[in-house]
């Protein structure tokens, strides 16, 4: 549905913890399924890889 998600986003749509989202989130990126897209600190979003 959306082609980016943030970590309040994750969290909105799963219910799960803030933590539970950024440790599946880094999960996710470090097994190159997601990227982040920003390249910030802050207000990160990602994305599914190709």
């Amino acid at each position: 549905e959306w082609p980016v998600v943030s970590a309040p986003m994750a969290e909105t749509l799963t219910g799960a913890s803030r933590a539970a989202v950024q440790r599946n989130l880094a999960w996710m990126e470090t097994r190159g399924l997601i990227r982040e897209v920003t390249g910030q600190g802050r207000y990160r979003m990602w994305r599914a890889t190709n």
